[in-house]
């Protein structure tokens, strides 16, 4: 009975860690998979499609001229598409059959894969500008699958060349990758790794956002990041940067002009399309793959290791950015709750992705924390580092949308949020001391602790804040012998809890050491009513910042009586919040698709402001 109901206890936690399996897997062999979608075609290696062979039948050019003498074949289809260059159909066909000869060329002879590669994306280019995605769907899909083979074969995160020469059955190609960084367009070569999109799988989410277009879709591994003020590039070491990895989703444009080629890339991030002329063209884009693969290598594995043993998971503790630094963008920072990690908002940020306004006017970080620590500990470490990033991107104060943030804390990530919004200074505390702090004997990185753990500040930065099943008055779970039972088994790190025996515990009431009684873990901290948490709810909030509260109801449509299982509907609302939304969910409230739809609206309103 006692293991059942522990069990159960543990179960939204558990849940809310497990669940999140998204899975990238980066494999060229199973690329026509990614094209299985389409009837039978040499993208998905089922041979030419029926289009295809039909045009090449009415130039003469039989399946069997095709299998038996594919060079010699193609040769007189090309003769034939000079002669008929309005032939839409046959002109299509010319690119699949480049493609599909390339491919049998390309393990014996890469250098004449690459030229034929090029000729379909060279044909293709000429049309591409012209039609539509929706009006002419296999011809985008043929120069996205040529201009990646393109890209694949010249690998420029490899070498240091940005020109090249190829060559085979008479044409001749001059490929020039240039250093250009104005507006969306990125340098190839600032990237470890560039990835085919094409080549990736990705499990274990909903959706796949995605945008046909010009050029391939592509995932970039970052290597550097921008600096804000000066606008140079740095380390792969700097602060903010995942410890797994930064991936980015680009978009690479094969730019042709006779015979000379300009490989272009893009970031799809700041701008999924390109303006030519009076015209605009989508770029092709997968938004989803570089968020899979920054999931997959992200080393913070286990959100219940970090609940259970905090001071084993401490490194993974920080503020990460999921791309380089914009300064036109808001950022959006995402705190995960109790016994969870960043993947919990791999839905919810996946689901965001698919807003193009959303995508080119915010940019998303995520705040990863050993979830058995005290609340206020993360809330001082975050607060630390949002004031690192003003130092580190605009030290001059000049990027006005670095004071329009928007946090969104979802359970005991709420609860972080609600300390980076209110104020406790002096006078507020006062109950907790028996004389004022700065008259204390002790050392001066003790008092800094002190300060960070009692005297909140709203950060200036902070504009909005979305609430998601937040306890702000504690949970009933907690209260009972089995969430007294969950809390023993939290080991703190001995050097925090030794924090309480640097000579201050005498200068301390018995409210402040409650307070400051670090030992006690986040368990004890939620339960219901704890003195920290209605102190923190009657701390004045920042004027400036507007709250928004969304609550799970489990389906049962019993509001004000409901739950979601872990957090009452009395322990989440706010009568100060803006909006209020509850949805049909347990705890896990950030999964759903009417969470999701409500951030959404939440940040288009944010926009507007």
């Amino acid at each position: 009975m006692m293991r059942s109901r522990l069990v159960l206890l543990l179960a939204p936690f558990l849940l809310a860690t497990l669940t999140q399996c998204s899975t990238f897997r980066y494999d060229p062999s199973a690329l026509h998979r990614a094209y299985g979608h389409l009837s039978a075609c040499s993208l998905n290696d089922e041979g030419l499609s029926i289009a295809a062979r039909e045009a090449l039948v009415r130039a003469g050019i039989s399946s069997w001229d095709v299998k038996m003498w594919p060079l010699r074949s193609l040769r007189t289809a090309e003769a034939h598409a000079r002669r008929h260059p309005r032939d839409l159909a046959f002109q299509q066909a010319l690119m699949e059959q480049n493609i599909a000869v390339a491919k049998r060329l390309a393990p014996d002879n890469p250098e004449g894969a690459l030229v034929l590669y090029l000729r379909a994306a060279d044909l293709a280019s000429r049309y591409l500008k012209t039609y539509a995605p929706e009006d002419w769907p296999f011809l985008f899909q043929l120069n996205q699958y040529a201009t990646a083979r393109v890209v694949e074969l010249l690998a420029p995160e490899e070498g240091t060349v940005r020109s090249r020469s190829v060559s085979f059955e008479g044409t001749t190609y001059e490929v020039e990758i240039p250093a250009m960084e104005t507006g969306p367009r990125v340098d190839p070569f600032r990237f470890g790794a560039l990835r085919a999109a094409d080549c990736v799988q990705i499990h274990g989410l909903s959706n796949r956002v995605t945008q046909v277009g010009l050029g391939a879709a592509f995932v970039g591994e970052v290597t550097s990041i921008v600096d804000g003020e000066t606008g140079t590039y740095r380390s792969g070491g700097d602060a903010f940067l995942p410890l797994g990895g930064l991936f980015q989703p680009l978009s690479v444009v094969l730019e042709f002009e006779g015979k000379r080629v300009e490989l272009t890339c893009y970031d799809v991030q700041e701008s999924s399309s390109i303006v030519e002329g009076r015209r605009e063209h989508a770029l092709a884009a997968d938004f989803t793959a570089a968020w899979a693969q920054q999931l997959e290598v992200d080393p913070y594995r286990n959100g219940v290791v970090g609940m259970l043993r905090p001071g084993i998971t401490g490194d993974y503790m920080g503020l990460t950015m999921m791309e380089p630094f914009r300064k036109e963008a808001i950022p959006v920072i995402f705190i995960h709750g109790l016994a969870s990690r960043g993947a919990t908002w791999d839905e919810m940020i996946n689901g965001l992705l698919e807003d193009r306004r959303i995508r080119e006017r915010y940019q998303f970080w995520l705040y990863q924390y050993p979830s058995g620590y005290h609340f206020l500990i993360p809330a001082a470490d975050l607060r630390r580092e949002l004031r690192s990033v003003r130092r580190r991107f605009d030290p001059a104060d000049r990027w006005e949308n670095l004071d329009r943030m928007v946090l969104v804390g979802h359970s005991m990530g709420g609860l972080i949020s609600s300390a980076l919004i209110r104020r406790a200074d002096e006078s507020s505390v006062a109950e907790f001391f028996k004389r004022p702090i700065r008259q204390m004997a002790t050392d001066e990185e003790t008092l800094q602790q002190l300060r960070d753990l009692f005297f909140l500040e709203s950060d200036d930065s902070i504009r909005r804040v979305v609430f998601l099943a937040t306890p702000h008055r504690g949970s009933t779970l907690a209260d009972g012998w089995a969430g007294r039972l969950l809390a023993r088994l939290i080991k703190m790190p001995r050097e925090l809890v030794s924090f309480n025996l640097k000579g201050i515990v005498q200068e301390l009431t018995d409210s402040g050491l409650s307070v400051l009684d670090v030992g006690r873990n986040s368990v004890t901290r939620l339960q219901y009513y704890n003195p920290t948490l209605k102190r923190l709810l009657n701390l004045p909030k920042d004027r400036r910042v507007t709250v928004h509260t969304i609550v799970g109801d489990r389906g049962l449509g019993n509001a004000p009586h409901s739950s979601d299982g872990v957090v009452s509907y009395a322990s989440s609302h706010l009568p100060d919040a803006e909006s209020e939304k509850i949805v049909s969910s347990w705890h896990g409230v950030q999964d759903h698709p009417q969470t999701i739809d409500e951030v959404r609206r939440i940040l288009l309103e944010h926009l507007e402001e």
